[in-house]
């Protein structure tokens, strides 16, 4: 199912990353993901109902097809009451690296930033559990000048300073 996802994202000339917790697997995270997040560069969802006129709507920008949900950028990431915004910009899609199983992947740094802006308790998502781990597993190879940059960007230093104050000047 993933791979023709992609197949329609690419023919349709959509940008598209992996993230969540398929993305986290490239990372070092061990559990296997429940779906497959994909952010996808675009203005509307309109385009996204048009490649996939049998999709389900997911919150208010997003679509979801069996195991794959598809948002679109930018996302919006409600947490403690606020609103983050990670734009599908030019710095996120020259972070992100290619993989042989999801295409393109979201980079490390935005991956850690998503996870510590949500902060969602185990059992739900384990989102705190799930920076530790890949802190472990890869935190000698963060850009920390650019997550800090873009939890500056996406108004999240005070919340990310909470979980990961050793990545933030």
């Amino acid at each position: 199912m993933f791979e023709a996802v992609q197949q329609r994202l690419q023919h349709a000339g959509l940008a598209h990353v992996v993230f969540g917790s398929a993305a986290g697997s490239v990372y070092g995270l061990r559990r296997l993901p429940a779906d497959i997040d994909v952010l996808v560069r675009c203005d509307s969802l309109a385009p996204l109902w048009e490649c996939f006129p049998d999709a389900r709507p997911v919150a208010e920008n997003g679509l979801a097809l069996d195991e794959v949900e598809l948002w679109q950028a930018p996302l919006i990431l409600r947490a403690a009451g606020r609103s983050h915004v990670l734009p599908f910009d030019d710095q996120l899609a020259a972070h992100s690296l290619s993989h042989p199983r999801f295409g393109r992947v979201l980079g490390l740094e935005d991956q850690l930033l998503i996870k510590s802006i949500l902060q969602r308790p185990a059992p739900e998502k384990s989102d705190v559990d799930d920076v530790r781990v890949m802190l472990a597993a890869c935190g000698a190879r963060i850009d920390r000048a650019y997550f800090a940059w873009r939890a500056e960007q996406c108004d999240a230093l005070k919340r990310v300073r909470t979980l990961v104050p050793e990545l933030l000047p």
